[in-house]
């Protein structure tokens, strides 16, 4: 759920919500928009340069922001940015404004932050520890313009640290570099004494594994953290999938069923879209091991593997026996045909024909989806029935089908799902109807139907902000000769906003299927965030949601009514940026963009620097995170409460 946006309306937000001030009454300086302008605002670049400490801080932060826009900036307005951070930290000595800029600089740098941030891991104190999370995002951020290999001495030498947490970081680095020369700094660090560590080691293999790395993988499933023993798992089955000792691999699988049939490795290997048919023996004995098991949803996955990889139907349409519920079955099978190769065997098309379009919602949504990998009539006839369907997931995913398959002929079936305004109303767009809209924004972009272009400009001024910059681009891709709209979205505000919350903290408390989990919930940094989860909390609408969606070493994801991941609360808020960090345990907002927060939460399984600056952090897990780590998709919330303030 990620789309790009920043412009005038965002900065403010970003100073406004530093100040703890409503965004549309941000005092002191005014923001500019960045997004058209050669120069950073004079305002801003005199704060970095305060007599105050804190004055200081917040300039660093919002001039980090502008690396990490919704909307990417202009990269030398990036690059100036990165360049005054750089000097900023040359002569500061305020180490709690060190931190913020070091932390900046890995949303914002480029070159010179870069090698601000190598420099830093030679220097003893607090911004020694953020330098190697900000290379982390460094590196991922601008993996296509800089060679970070030339960057390995300097990594190598910090290494050396006691502390697991520099060493944590600096491997999470690695992770990002995904070339073969960090091998051997990543080698040493799979048998670290810390699980995080390890953890990412065994990711950074993932992409630059060799078979010389089988044998300490092999190991590493035995690991009692399962999430270094699912990327030691991942790192195995890559090798595989690229052809490098696939016979090998299989053996080692085989031989290991029991550790891969733990529930973060099985979900691993499952969602990782395998498609080697070299893998395929291993997913049908994990599925017999875990029937065996007493362990049906798992055995489901498994079996999804299984028939992903094979491009029919199979396992998946018996595995689990009653407990499956034919819904969950039907959606294996949709993501079977949705996430295989269509071309693997000749009968799928006939296969995924001879189905229906499922009763169930989800399941409908991933029929529709299949149906885009398959250019025939027959598939697009049905297309044009799902994008009538009453579901929207179910007709967004059709959009998406058809802008695949080019079925300009489906065209004209899109413009019903474009929201009108009437009796002088401002158009009005639920959280849970975002993503829906941007799919059919960007399917009528690509078809071009007739008409469309007097409906897709109402839509750019006055919605949310991912939906008044997509109709923008659809408007320009209908009518390419014409001026180019400018997007005016709406400043969300939530039904929650002015709810009272004490001074002190507030912990919420979730009682899920696996166990209790105590949830910290900071107002201070977000505090319209905030108020939105206990408000929500406060209603019962979490009572009964599931945890849609895991993936292991990375987050936990909950809060959804329609239990896919698609929806929301009828509201949207405003994003929040703060510098509260992404930890293991820190909460966080889904989006489908920039402002679209509205009920959807996740748990960080790990420290997630790439989230910081986009993804509103407004709480922390403070008890029950061996619960959260044994979290399986659909398990349930069984209750939320606010468990105390004080």
């Amino acid at each position: 759920m990620v789309t790009r946006a920043l412009g005038r309306v965002a900065t403010v937000v970003v100073v406004a919500s530093l100040l703890g001030c409503p965004p549309d009454r941000a005092p002191g300086w005014r923001a500019r928009d960045v997004r058209h302008a050669s120069l950073l605002d004079p305002a801003l670049l005199a704060q970095l340069g305060s007599a105050y400490g804190s004055d200081r801080a917040k300039a660093a932060f919002v001039l980090g922001q502008l690396g990490v826009a919704w909307e990417p900036l202009p990269p030398e307005v990036q690059a100036e940015a990165s360049d005054r951070l750089v000097a900023r930290l040359g002569i500061e000595r305020d180490n709690e404004v060190r931190v913020e800029i070091v932390a900046a600089l890995g949303r914002v740098g480029r070159d010179s932050g870069r090698t601000a941030l190598l420099r830093e891991l030679e220097t003893p104190g607090p911004a020694r520890l953020r330098a190697g999370w900000s290379l982390c995002h460094l590196y991922r951020r601008l993996q296509k313009e800089l060679d970070p290999t030339r960057d390995l001495k300097a990594i190598e030498n910090a290494l050396v640290a006691p502390e697991p947490d520099v060493r944590a970081a600096l491997a999470c680095a690695l992770a990002e570099v995904k070339r073969p020369s960090i091998r051997p700094l990543v080698r040493p660090l799979l048998t670290d004494g810390d699980a995080r560590v390890r953890t990412f080691a065994a990711a950074a293999l993932v992409t630059v594994g060799d078979p010389d790395d089988v044998v300490v993988l092999r190991h590493m499933l035995d690991d009692s953290d399962e999430r270094a023993a699912a990327n030691a798992a991942l790192s195995l089955a890559q090798l595989a999938e690229r052809g490098q000792a696939p016979a090998l691999i299989l053996d080692v699988f085989l031989q290991a069923l029991p550790q891969l049939a733990r529930p973060a490795v099985v979900i691993a290997l499952a969602n990782a879209r395998l498609l080697t048919p070299a893998l395929r023996p291993m997913f049908a004995q994990l599925v017999d091991h875990l029937e065996k098991a007493a362990r049906p949803h798992l055995a489901c996955l498994a079996a999804l593997g299984h028939d992903r990889i094979g491009g029919l139907a199979q396992l998946v349409t018996t595995c689990g026996g009653e407990v499956v519920s034919a819904g969950e079955r039907a959606r294996l099978v949709g993501r079977v045909f949705s996430e295989c190769d269509p071309k693997r065997d000749p009968r799928a098309l006939a296969q995924l024909l001879a189905t229906p379009p499922p009763k169930d919602r989800e399941a409908r949504a991933l029929h529709a989806s299949a149906l885009g990998r398959f250019d025939d009539p027959r598939t697009r006839a049905r297309l044009l029935g799902l994008l009538g369907d009453p579901e929207p997931s179910v007709w967004a995913s059709a959009a998406e089908s058809a802008t695949l398959l080019r079925a300009t002929e489906l065209g004209p079936s899109l413009l019903v799902h474009l929201p009108r305004a009437t009796a002088g109303q401002p158009i009005a767009i639920a959280g849970r109807d975002i993503d829906p809209l941007l799919a059919v924004l960007s399917a009528i972009g690509a078809l071009r139907p007739a008409g469309a272009a007097p409906l897709v400009a109402a839509l750019t001024e006055g919605t949310p902000a991912p939906i008044a910059r997509a109709a923008r681009d659809a408007h320009a891709a209908l009518l390419p000769g014409a001026p180019k709209l400018l997007a005016r979205p709406a400043i969300p505000h939530g039904p929650y906003d002015e709810l009272a919350l004490p001074d002190g903290a507030v912990v919420v408390r979730l009682e899920t299927t696996r166990g209790t989990i105590r949830i910290d919930v900071r107002h201070d940094r977000a505090p319209r965030t905030a108020r939105n989860f206990v408000g929500l909390v406060k209603r019962g609408f979490y009572d009964g949601l599931t945890f849609h969606r895991i993936v292991p070493g990375f987050v936990a994801q909950g809060g959804d009514p329609s239990g896919d991941g698609s929806g929301g609360a009828d509201h949207v808020i405003a994003c929040e940026p703060n510098p509260l960090g992404y930890v293991e345990g820190t909460v966080g907002m889904a989006l489908s963009g920039l402002d679209t927060g509205s009920s959807q939460f996740f748990i960080a399984l790990a420290p997630l620097p790439r989230l910081e600056g986009r993804y509103t952090p407004f709480a922390q897990v403070v008890d029950g995170m061996t619960v959260v780590r044994m979290l399986e998709p659909g398990d349930k919330i069984l209750r939320a409460t606010i468990d105390a303030t004080r």
